[in-house]
């Protein structure tokens, strides 16, 4: 299918998903008005840019333009995440371009650079659980769908093409860029940021459950495969680690004083290894976690903390909000503060 074919069909089916709010889970209002890239980029707009699978992405995404853009900010990326799993797609579309309104009004235009959310689906599988992209997981990484393969990948390719734009409207911007995320979309910026550090400027997550990735291959004797550690990084990404570039990235993370979200499962969750299902981790991944690094996610920020002070982050700070639960909104301005201050290449 050609690209025209291509933006003709995406554009039906933005369009019926605007019209579709059954399938939408509580909305919270129509979407934001959006418009298709035509050569021409104008302050204040959200892009809908379709799927290009000849330059290396299978779904769309939204380009968020400031209202006003400074030269060396970094493009701001926050991946989608609506905890919708084997949702319709044009839920997951709905969603992300909700995501796509807010972080233009939160981060780009107080930022004064772009900002791109990508559309991925999160399927179901056969099993009862769901390929669960939203968060980066292994089963994602390892899957060998052409449409979802590699989605790592595939956001770099939905970056470079966006990258692109910008430069041919005549604004400088970096080659590398800047990413938010909470939740499972916290988890997939610090995968994505270990897995691609020499493209990252700074990284921001919350909502982590105390765990992030850990840039280690083994911890006392035990092998940390992926996501918990980097043991089998080689074999899933076909090059080596690149240490001292994620050594380099700026990082905060911030984890609620009384946020009990947590992908790892724990208790009864483990009475059973043959009935065990996780969208996140492995049986014994879960084990390891809940030996070495406790099941209370607050109690596993200081562990997490010393692992990566000890790796030899340049500059690294996981905060600890006292009795916040899941959200966001106590610690934003303590995130774009962050995210000024370390945007701009130097």
């Amino acid at each position: 299918m050609n690209k025209c074919c291509l933006t003709l069909l995406f554009a039906f089916l933005y369009s019926f998903a605007t019209f579709a709010q059954d399938h939408i889970e509580q909305p919270v209002g129509p979407p934001p008005k959006t418009i298709m890239y035509d050569g021409n980029l104008e302050f204040g707009k959200i892009y809908l840019i379709p799927a290009n699978p000849e330059k290396g992405f299978y779904w769309p995404y939204y380009l968020g333009t400031p209202k006003s853009f400074k030269d060396n900010v970094t493009l701001f990326v926050q991946p989608n995440n609506d905890a919708r799993p084997g949702a319709p797609f044009e839920t997951h579309d709905y969603w992300a371009s909700i995501i796509a309104e807010q972080s233009l009004i939160d981060y780009g235009n107080k930022l004064e650079t772009f900002t791109l959310v990508p559309v991925f689906p999160r399927p179901k599988l056969e099993n009862g659980s769901n390929l669960y992209t939203h968060a980066l997981t292994r089963s994602v990484v390892e899957n060998k769908t052409d449409s979802l393969r590699r989605i790592d990948l595939q956001l770099l390719a939905m970056i470079e093409d966006a990258q692109s734009k910008i430069r041919k409207n005549d604004y400088q911007i970096p080659d590398k860029f800047m990413l938010w995320g909470f939740s499972a979309a916290g988890d997939f910026v610090t995968r994505m940021a270990l897995i691609h550090p020499e493209r990252i400027q700074c990284l921001v997550a919350g909502g982590l459950g105390g765990f992030p990735i850990l840039p280690i291959k083994t911890l006392e004797g035990n092998t940390l495969t992926y996501p918990v550690g980097v043991s089998d990084f080689d074999r899933l990404f076909n090059k080596t680690f690149n240490l001292d570039a994620f050594k380099s990235i700026p990082m905060k993370f911030f984890q609620g004083g009384v946020d009990e979200n947590d992908s790892v499962a724990e208790g009864d969750e483990l009475s059973n290894e043959e009935e065990f299902i996780s969208d996140s981790y492995s049986y014994s991944q879960c084990i390891l976690i809940n030996n070495f690094f406790g099941t209370i996610p607050v109690d596993r920020v200081s562990k997490v903390s010393e692992i990566y002070s000890d790796f030899g982050m340049l500059n690294f700070d996981y905060v600890i909000v006292p009795e916040i639960d899941h959200r966001t909104d106590p610690f934003e301005d303590k995130v774009l503060e962050f995210l000024k201050t370390y945007s701009i290449t130097k």
